[in-house]
């Protein structure tokens, strides 16, 4: 049978400004007791595909220090408590490239880790993306590379090593084919 588990109890182990770690105490529908059962509360978060006038896909270079190293992105971060996922792509659009446009559009949305997570992915399309000014955030330093769009598919298969990139960059293509 599925359903919910019961929670008997809940408590905060960690909190920051980015992401909650919360231990509960569960029982199943069978009635077995998890004692500690950890989840990682996150807010929702956006990565765009950025297409520019000229037919050319952005990528952003930058340190991630999670894995400590450099590597190649699409632009995205956390969506802000009570913004648009369209804003929040606007804003993250702008801050690491230094392009925007009006013309967003959803491709989907994806539960992260659903064993452990609240967190959703929001991918959306951007298209006719216009440089309008510098890059923005001084905590991320990027770079911003402009990829013809017929290859993405290669340059993405060698260069990107996230995986949610890697599969925004299929379920993008795919959209505008």
């Amino acid at each position: 049978m599925l359903g919910h588990w019961k929670i008997h109890k809940s408590e905060s182990i960690l909190s920051t400004p980015w992401f909650e770690i919360k231990r509960d105490q569960c029982q199943t529908l069978e009635g077995v007791i998890v004692p500690k059962y950890y989840t990682w509360v996150k807010r929702d978060c956006v990565i765009v595909f950025p297409v520019t006038e000229d037919n050319h896909v952005l990528f952003i270079k930058q340190y991630r220090h999670g894995v400590k190293k450099i590597c190649i992105d699409y632009p995205g971060g956390t969506i802000e408590e009570g913004q648009s996922v369209f804003v929040a792509a606007q804003s993250e659009l702008v801050e690491e490239t230094g392009y925007s446009t009006n013309d967003f559009s959803d491709i989907g949305s994806y539960l992260m880790d659903s064993s452990y997570s609240n967190q959703k992915v929001h991918f959306v399309l951007a298209l006719k993306c216009k440089k309008t000014q510098s890059n923005s955030n001084q905590q991320e330093m990027t770079e911003v590379l402009n990829i013809p769009i017929a290859d993405i598919s290669e340059f993405a298969g060698a260069e990107v090593e996230c995986l949610l990139c890697s599969l925004l960059t299929v379920k993008a293509l795919n959209k505008l084919k």
